[in-house]
């Protein structure tokens, strides 16, 4: 059962090998980047999903009160995708895009412009895509400020509104505000039919005794 056995051997017997992180600190890069429920051909679906993917990056990034300085974007097809008649393996693209942000924010409609910009510089025609992902990295604290010579500092109001979206969106149910590009298309989202359940999340996926 190598090191973790023991260390579970020794918890049993009142020994704690484990400390409870009350307070976790904070990620040091965000990323979401499921695959698709089936293979997506155009630009306009997959600017959907990665939208809808950066606003959830954005909501942990608000969470844990930090700002992001760096977005990626990436893009690519499925690699084990076999051309259908001759059994030949399919056409295969990838590519990324990082951009370095004029000052660290939070707010997902100002990250979403280098977002969109660099989803538009690395989509290709002719290919079936598989998976598109947002990473967030150069995260710093909420309360980092610094100008530059030629560049203001983040826009407040954007990142007060940001926040107001989340306050709602959790009163009211996930995406109930959302932004115009977020299409909400039920076709793109990954498959979950065999989605294990949420044993201490959710009520309803308690296990019973009987």
């Amino acid at each position: 059962m190598t090191v973790n056995g023991l260390r579970l051997q020794h918890e049993l017997r009142g020994y704690p090998c484990r400390m409870l992180e009350v307070n976790p600190p904070p990620k040091k890069a965000i990323c979401t980047a499921p695959s698709f429920g089936r293979l997506v051909p155009d630009l306009d679906t997959i600017t959907d999903a990665m939208t809808s993917y950066l606003a959830r990056s954005c909501e942990k990034l608000r969470k844990q009160d930090s700002l992001c300085g760096t977005i990626t974007v990436f893009l690519h097809t499925d690699r084990f995708r076999k051309t259908p008649g001759n059994g030949q393996p399919a056409k295969q693209y990838y590519n990324s895009r990082t951009v370095e942000l004029p000052h660290p924010t939070n707010s997902t409609a100002e990250l979403l412009r280098y977002a969109q910009a660099s989803l538009k510089a690395i989509f290709q025609f002719g290919y079936n895509f598989q998976k598109v992902g947002v990473i967030l990295t150069n995260l710093v604290p909420a309360d980092y400020r610094q100008k530059g010579l030629f560049v203001e500092g983040p826009d407040e109001r954007m990142i007060k509104l940001a926040g107001l979206m989340d306050k709602l969106n959790y009163r009211y149910g996930r995406d109930k505000l959302r932004l115009a590009s977020q299409q909400y298309n039920p076709d793109w989202p990954m498959k979950q039919e065999y989605l294990s359940p949420c044993y201490t999340t959710k009520w309803e996926d308690i296990l019973e005794a009987r």
